[in-house]
């Protein structure tokens, strides 16, 4: 989740930025590619994006997308849409939160608190972070102790994106794979691969080199060795491991 200090929602300038052309909203990956990168099944985002068909009484019925892609035509996401899913994921994976709880929440954001695209404006202090715990906890009639632990999961996950000067995401820091098992071995970062629409074409690169991650899983299987792609690009060892998994990760 993201953490929204001292910024009022109705800035003309954050609005301006948020929706004008810029490379976080241009579309550059498919749905299989943002399902990975934002740790989500794929058939999952899909249906977030693009909706899904299911069968009824009446015949087959196809539920409305919960988040606006980037392109339909063909069907691309964008960076902000990466940001969206991870958003969303983290919602649902947290207590198990169901679909409809979600799809009310952004509907109050919108209509009552005038919150443009709230899952790439959300907040655990204001915005729409707090209006989800507080919607959320209304419906499951979860305790405070509860709603504590909610606050502290969307920390942990708060890490995972970094703000530009106008609290809008310029930066991710994925999970993904065999990564999390890296974390804590020696010479490990805690986030070694982000994705960022100024880096590598928006493509996953090893934090501080602009490294692709594929790159170094090519010349891997090309047969060269980790100490010659640490020379190459001043890379350490964990970071190419970290590479590595990243890339190979399902």
């Amino acid at each position: 989740m993201l953490v929204v200090h001292n910024k009022t929602e109705g800035s003309d300038m954050v609005k301006n930025k948020l929706y004008k052309s810029d490379p976080r909203d241009l579309p550059n990956y498919s749905p299989t590619q943002a399902a990975r990168y934002a740790g989500v099944h794929p058939a999952t985002l899909r249906s977030w994006f693009f909706g899904r068909a299911y069968a009824t009484r009446d015949g087959e019925v196809r539920s409305q997308p919960v988040i606006q892609p980037a392109s339909t035509t063909p069907n691309l996401l964008s960076f902000n849409n990466l940001i969206e899913a991870f958003v969303l994921q983290s919602l649902r994976s947290t207590h198990s939160v169901p679909m409809k709880t979600v799809r009310e929440a952004l509907d109050v954001a919108a209509s009552e608190y005038g919150i443009q695209r709230p899952l790439l404006r959300n907040s655990l202090e204001v915005a729409f972070g707090e209006l989800f715990i507080k919607h959320y906890g209304r419906l499951r009639h979860l305790k405070d102790s509860q709603q504590l632990l909610l606050k502290s999961y969307f920390m942990a996950h708060a890490t995972r994106v970094e703000l530009d000067e106008d609290l809008l995401p310029r930066r991710y820091y994925p999970f993904s794979g065999l990564l999390p098992m890296l974390v804590g071995a020696e010479g490990a970062e805690e986030r070694p691969i982000m994705i960022d629409p100024n880096v590598g074409f928006g493509q996953p690169t090893v934090v501080g080199s602009g490294v692709n991650t594929y790159v170094i899983a090519e010349r891997i299987d090309a047969g060269e060795t980790v100490d010659e792609l640490t020379e190459d690009y001043g890379i350490t060892v964990a970071q190419v491991h970290a590479a590595l998994a990243f890339d190979q990760a399902a």
